[in-house]
C-alpha cells in the first residue's frame, strides 16, 4: 500500500487499544494501535479537516445511536456529552428507531470512531480508559465529521512537531495534510476538543517529553481535561451543517 493511501486509511478510522496505564498518563487511551477494517477506503472522503460530501454528513444534523448495555454505568456521562452538543450546536443525538445508518456506542478495548456518517452500523468504542467527559465529546466529534486539529495543512504555522520524542512507529500520526485535502472552516484552535495534548504518542508520556509545542509558547489542555466544545468547534459545526 502506498504512503498516501496508508495516510488516508489512518485518518479515516481512529481505532485504538486501551493499555494498562497509570491514571496520570492522560491520553494513552486515545493512541492508535493500527487496527483497521477492510472497507475503510470505501468510506474515505477527500476532505480531511471535516467531511465535505453530503453523504458523509448526517441528514438534518440528527445522529441516531444505540448504547451497549455493558455501558449502563456510563450512560449518564455519555448522554451528558450528547446534551452538550445539543446545547451548543444544531447536532442532535437521537435514540435509534428503525434507521439503517446509526452509531453503535459499545464497550470496546479503546476509544475509536469513524469520521462522519459511513454506511450501516458504525461503531464508536468507549473502553475502560475513555470515561472522561472530554474524551467522549472528542469521539462524538469524530462521528459528527471532524478529524484531528494537529493534522491540518496549516499546522506548521502554529505548532512544532518533535519527532525525536514520538514513540517509534507512530510518526505517521503526525503526518500533515496538503492544502487540497483541507476545508479549513476556522482558524487553528488549541482549545478545540479535536486537538490532542502536547505529550500524545510521547516515548514516556511525561510533561518534559513533548511531541508538540506551540510556536507562540502557549500551553493547552489534554482532551480529557477540556470542558467540551470550544467556540471554534461550535462555529465549525454550524458551517459544516449550515445550521
Amino acid at each position: 500500500m502506498g504512503k498516501l493511501n496508508l495516510f488516508f486509511v489512518l485518518l479515516t478510522f481512529y481505532c485504538i487499544y486501551a493499555e494498562e496505564i497509570a491514571e496520570n498518563e492522560g491520553e494513552a487511551a486515545l493512541e492508535n494501535s493500527n487496527l483497521f477494517e477492510s472497507d475503510i477506503l470505501r468510506s474515505f472522503d477527500t476532505d480531511r479537516n471535516a467531511v465535505v460530501a453530503e453523504k458523509r454528513k448526517w441528514p438534518n444534523a440528527r445522529i441516531p445511536y444505540i448504547i451497549d448495555s455493558k455501558l449502563k454505568k456510563q450512560e449518564s456521562l455519555i448522554k451528558e456529552a450528547m446534551d452538550h452538543y445539543a446545547n451548543k450546536t444544531c447536532i442532535r443525538f437521537v435514540p435509534r428507531k428503525d434507521e439503517k445508518q446509526y452509531v453503535n456506542i459499545l464497550k470496546g478495548k479503546g476509544c475509536y470512531s469513524h469520521v462522519g456518517r459511513t454506511s450501516g452500523v458504525q461503531p464508536l468504542s468507549l473502553g475502560p480508559k475513555c470515561y472522561k467527559f472530554g474524551i467522549i465529546v472528542h469521539e462524538l466529534g469524530h462521528a459528527v465529521g471532524f478529524y484531528h486539529e494537529h493534522s491540518r495543512s496549516d499546522r506548521d504555522d502554529y505548532i512544532n512537531i518533535h519527532y525525536e520524542n514520538i514513540q517509534p512507529g507512530y510518526e505517521f500520526q503526525f503526518v500533515k495534510m496538503n492544502p487540497k485535502q483541507n476545508q479549513l472552516l476556522t482558524e487553528f484552535d488549541f482549545d478545540s476538543i479535536m486537538m490532542y495534548g502536547d505529550t500524545v504518542f510521547s516515548k514516556n508520556r511525561q510533561e518534559d517529553l513533548k511531541t508538540m509545542t506551540a510556536k507562540s509558547g502557549r500551553t493547552w489542555k489534554r482532551v480529557a481535561d477540556k470542558p467540551g466544545l470550544s467556540e471554534s468547534d461550535v462555529t465549525r459545526i454550524s458551517k459544516l451543517y449550515n445550521c
